[in-house]
């Protein structure tokens, strides 16, 4: 499944380049994340919790700080199993300034449930990734300002 959109954050891309990149913030604005250990070269170990109809659950796996071309550009790849199947991704990220305080993510990517959960869980997770990642640019909009 594909997924892609923008979103505009009150700050210089350089500040929300640093906070998208930074593995404590991540670990703050990803909704369920209850772990997320660095295990060297981008790499960390994670926990998800997962709160969506049939794909609830928890997820451990690894997630992938990858293409980081500071301050434009970068993607997070993501492979996790659970009790009830697996959950992969890749997202890429660029932001654009648009103006002397304001900046401009574009993203785009790919989703992938498989195991017992994939049959069904299809049809919702489209509306499920578009709410968890709405939860999360919300969770980045804060701490972004907080950087100042």
């Amino acid at each position: 499944m594909e997924l892609s959109g923008k979103h505009i954050f009150d700050a210089p891309r350089e500040a929300v380049y640093r906070a998208m990149t930074d593995p404590a913030i991540l670990r703050r604005t990803l909704p369920g994340c209850q772990r997320l250990e660095p295990q060297g070269d981008g790499a960390y170990s994670i926990t998800l919790t997962i709160g969506l109809a049939i794909i609830r659950g928890t997820y451990t796996g690894i997630i992938e700080l990858l293409n980081e071309v500071p301050p434009e550009s970068f993607s997070l790849k993501l492979d996790a199993n659970g009790g009830v199947g697996a959950v992969s991704g890749q997202g890429d990220f660029h932001l654009a300034p648009t103006g002397d305080t304001q900046s401009m993510l574009t993203y785009s990517g790919e989703a992938n449930i498989a195991g017992k959960i994939g049959f069904f869980a299809r049809p919702l997770l489209k509306a499920g990734a578009a709410m968890v990642i709405g939860q999360f640019l919300r969770a980045m909009d804060a701490e972004v300002e907080q950087l100042g």
